[in-house]
């Protein structure tokens, strides 16, 4: 199997191509461990039984990916998702990193959605000392 014959699960249930390809990406690295790296040396894959159940739950409830795995990506690592919390958005890392370049200025973060902003600004800048 490739990429291309996975996304096509999630195509041939209403997902949109360029959506499914993203999100088989996303499971293929949370439920076999292979990023992009791995997938550009060898492309074909032998899909595991997780991962197909993964695809095909996602296939049929229409529930997002992020859910069904229990894990979303943000700024350069996975957190914890439930429908309990909102998935942070790639917008947000943008946002983020903005914040970042304000070094010295106020920030305050009130009801932003999974509350994911915070932790992360204040972890760049302690890692850069500016804390």
């Amino acid at each position: 199997m490739n990429i291309q014959q996975a996304a096509q699960i999630l195509i041939n249930s209403g997902i949109e191509p360029n959506e499914a390809i993203a999100e088989v990406k996303i499971a293929l690295e949370l439920c076999m461990g292979l990023n992009s790296t791995k997938l550009a040396l060898n492309p074909d894959f032998e899909p595991s039984k997780d991962f197909l159940e993964k695809l095909n739950e996602r296939a049929k409830t229409k529930k997002p990916i992020q859910y069904i795995l229990g894990k979303a990506y943000f700024m350069y690592d996975y957190y914890k998702v439930d429908e309990n919390v909102l998935i942070p958005r790639d917008d947000t890392e943008i946002l983020v990193q903005e914040a970042i370049k304000c070094k010295g200025e106020s920030f305050l973060d009130i009801g932003a959605g999974s509350g994911i902003i915070s932790p992360n600004w204040a972890s760049s800048l302690t890692a850069f000392g500016s804390l």
